[in-house]
């Protein structure tokens, strides 16, 4: 599942970091499911955390310039007293609706306890997120050169894997 960095030229690059497919974020969706969105071969290049914390998981698809990002944030390790994940998860969801225009950032059902969907209304990359939230804690699935179905189904494979 590892690929080099290639530079501007094209030329690889030392990795900074090794790359680390057994973070919580890669298992929660499977190249399969993500190749059916950004393009085969889907390869995995960037992750962060490690098998206990949350972290990154990046893909790069098949397709020019498509990705998908899965970001896993557990309650407890950003700083949010137990019992308050839920109430902080839909602070942030508020915060964002503010943030952008009436209607690009809808409330999905049947993903999680609750998920939102962000549609940018001007947006010719095809940039799509959906923000998660079940059991404590709380997932960001992004797409770019997808489509919104995509990425809503991406996170309907995460949620029922967190």
């Amino acid at each position: 599942l590892a690929s080099p960095v290639l530079g501007d030229d094209g030329a690889a690059q030392p990795r900074k970091t090794p790359l680390n497919p057994d973070v919580p974020s890669c298992r929660l969706v499977t190249a399969q499911e993500i190749e059916k969105s950004i393009g085969s071969p889907a390869v995995i290049k960037e992750t962060s955390g490690d098998e206990k914390t949350a972290g990154i998981c990046s893909w790069k698809g098949g397709k020019p310039d498509a990705y998908a990002s899965v970001t896993l944030f557990p309650g407890n390790g950003r700083d949010v007293p137990a019992g308050q994940e839920r109430p902080a998860f839909d602070a942030s969801i508020e915060l964002m609706k503010r943030q952008h225009k009436p209607g690009e950032l809808e409330p999905i059902s049947g993903i999680g306890e609750s998920a939102w969907a962000l549609n940018l209304t001007d947006n010719p990359t095809r940039y799509f997120a959906v923000y998660l939230f079940k059991n404590g804690t709380n997932a960001t699935i992004t797409t770019n050169g997808a489509d919104l179905q995509a990425t809503i189904d991406l996170s309907r494979a995460a949620a029922s894997r967190m």
